[in-house]
């Protein structure tokens, strides 16, 4: 039985740099709090059902200032104009409390403060201005081609009803 493949199907997978397979951290700060729900949960999906091509990420983001970024993080939230600028620790606890909290329990570690003492213990390159620092966690995608290619036969099987 012949197999039918969209050309598009896994295009750019070797092209994807980053290779997170993420739900969206920054989108909270958008509002788009559907969006952050439906990657994680998909995000979830994959750290279970492919462990070996999906792992979990720990991120590190620093924070320079405690109080920084509230009239910003509130104008993106509002759909206003607002220029970027830095986050900080409160901005960021807020929005990995949210973060957490869409990406359910027992999928990934929680986020985490580490201070600046320890932080800069740790990872000696960090710039000494910080405050702290914040950990949370993500997904990778190990090998997206090998993905890519385990899904088509659930596609097929998706699109056939099951016969084969």
């Amino acid at each position: 039985m012949p197999l039918l493949v969209e050309v598009g199907f896994c295009a750019g997978t070797s092209a994807a740099s980053g290779r997170v397979a993420h739900g969206g951290i920054r989108y909270l700060e958008n509002g788009e709090f559907r969006l952050v729900r439906e990657a994680l949960h998909e995000r979830n999906r994959l750290l279970v059902n492919a462990p070996h091509c999906v792992e979990p990420l720990p991120i590190t983001m620093p924070a320079y200032s405690w109080m920084k970024g509230f009239f910003h993080a509130a104008s993106q939230f509002l759909r206003l104009k607002s220029r970027p600028g830095d986050r900080g620790a409160v901005v960021l606890k807020i929005g990995m409390a949210l973060y957490d909290a869409y990406s359910g329990k027992g999928a990934l570690p929680l986020h985490r403060f580490v201070s600046r003492k320890q932080a800069l213990a740790e990872r000696p390159g960090l710039n000494p201005k910080i405050k702290c620092i914040a950990v949370y966690y993500d997904a990778k995608i190990l090998y997206p081609e090998r993905l890519c290619l385990e899904l088509i036969p659930r596609c097929r099987t998706l699109v056939t009803g099951g016969a084969r």
